[in-house]
């Protein structure tokens, strides 16, 4: 017995089971809408007739309707959204190799700006393309790999730039390899980035730890008017708080700014500064249960190079959103 599962604008989807198997039956809705679905019919036989396994494999057609083996699998987007950067990069590199195969074969699927609804993925990340009803054949314009580029650039994984130079490229051999050389260079940026950013949180951790041990454990500027060790007992610019909850503040911090720096809400510099300087006068709170202040500048709280930090965060945020209103890295 058939049963409706899907319906759109031109045509509607009926499953039955068959053959011990879950054949699906994809119809036009009207006559109106009968060319559509012969065409699609046309592209899906020219990629069964290549071993084109990634897309439906038909088992009859006819005028207005075809059969073919029901997936059921999970929509891109949905599996992407949930995924873990890893998986995500995975499934897109086999999304970027079918797409490519499609340009081989001069077949358009015309949707992959958007791979949403019309791209599957199984349990084994492996990627399956569906609706070719807005498709078209004999098309020399790559135009697979140059739609699924825009997605990709929104998803950070292609520049602005790899954009221009891929309008240069003629060639889908070109084409496809430049968008690898692309995503290698990206996933080394990424690591590259990382280990800078370690880098840059050790040395300013070098700095601050070095001088608490100076001036406020050896007192070795004892003679110069702007150092004043003191116990702080409260958090940044010696505002009261029990100590315990600043720790727990402090811990909450840190987790939001590591989510904000990956949702690319806080630029690597900025995080880089609130980070080292929650971090380093949380560990004096949780070793110490107080902090060292030693900075005594006039009328300002006494304070150390951890709470510079958080200051100049604060200013270049402040900047970026209220004054020169652009991205600062």
């Amino acid at each position: 017995m058939m049963k409706k599962i899907s319906s759109w604008r031109r045509w509607e989807i009926y499953l039955e089971t068959k053959w011990w198997k879950d054949i699906a039956t994809k119809k036009a809705l009207d006559e109106s809408k009968k060319a559509s679905i012969n065409k699609e019919i046309l592209l899906l036989w020219k990629l069964n007739n290549n071993n084109i396994k990634f897309v439906p494999q038909l088992i009859e057609s006819a005028d207005w309707e075809f059969s073919y083996e029901f997936i059921k699998w999970d929509p891109f987007n949905k599996v992407f959204q949930k995924s873990d950067r890893k998986k995500q990069d995975k499934i897109v590199l086999d999304l970027i190799e079918k797409t490519y195969q499609l340009d081989k074969l001069w077949i358009i699927h015309w949707e992959l700006i958007r791979p949403y609804s019309n791209v599957l993925v199984s349990e084994n990340d492996e990627v399956f393309i569906i609706d070719f009803e807005r498709g078209h054949l004999w098309d020399f314009s790559w135009k697979n790999l140059r739609s699924l580029s825009q997605w990709l650039k929104a998803q950070n994984y292609l520049s602005l730039r790899d954009l221009k130079v891929m309008r240069t490229l003629n060639d889908v051999n070109l084409l496809h390899d430049f968008i690898l050389s692309s995503l290698e260079y990206w996933k080394n940026t990424k690591e590259t980035e990382k280990i800078e950013i370690v880098y840059y949180i050790i040395m300013l951790f070098c700095l601050d730890i070095l001088t608490k041990y100076l001036f406020f454990d050896l007192w070795s500027g004892k003679s110069l008017p702007f150092i004043k060790p003191i116990i702080n007992v409260w958090i940044s610019w010696s505002i009261p708080l029990n100590i315990n909850i600043s720790i727990l503040l402090s811990f909450i911090a840190l987790i939001v700014f590591i989510y904000l720096f990956k949702k690319k809400v806080l630029g690597k510099y900025v995080f880089i500064l609130l980070f080292a300087g929650s971090i380093w006068n949380m560990f004096d709170r949780i070793f110490l249960w107080w902090v060292r202040d030693f900075i005594n500048i006039w009328f300002w709280p006494i304070f150390n190079f951890a709470d510079i930090y958080l200051s100049i965060a604060v200013i270049i945020i402040a900047l970026k959103e209220f004054i020169l209103k652009k991205d600062i890295p």
